[in-house]
């Protein structure tokens, strides 16, 4: 099965940077290649990059450094560069409208925080 997981590039778009070490260290301990961004400005200039295509998005939806914009904006950025990227969205502030919306945008899975790391790959992996 691991085999499969290094194949998914997976991009983590997480401003807690305590939050986006635990989950880049347990997805490479799964296997998985994974990129980290702490802000939305990182995330868009990764995506502007000709190495950044990913098959996986996992994002926090509220970003506190991003004047503005959320999870979901960081979502449509990455449709830009693949649009059929699989978008995991976590939040501790995952209440029925901002779920609500984020599936009306195609996000595919919304995590609450906190989450069982085994949730994250089973949402990577299906």
């Amino acid at each position: 099965m691991k085999t499969k997981r290094k194949k998914l590039k997976i991009l983590l778009v997480e401003d807690d940077g305590y939050m986006s070490d635990i989950i880049k260290n347990y997805a490479e301990s799964e296997g998985y290649r994974i990129d980290a961004a702490l802000s939305f400005d990182d995330a868009v200039k990764i995506f502007g990059d000709k190495k950044g295509k990913y098959d996986v998005l996992i994002v926090d939806f509220r970003l506190g450094n991003a004047e503005g914009k959320n999870g979901m904006d960081v979502h449509e950025q990455a449709m830009k560069k693949n649009p059929n990227i699989k978008t995991i969205m976590i939040s501790a502030f995952g209440n029925y409208p901002v779920k609500k919306e984020a599936f009306k945008r195609g996000i595919y899975k919304f995590l609450d925080k906190p989450f069982f790391l085994e949730e994250l790959t089973f949402a990577i992996n299906n």
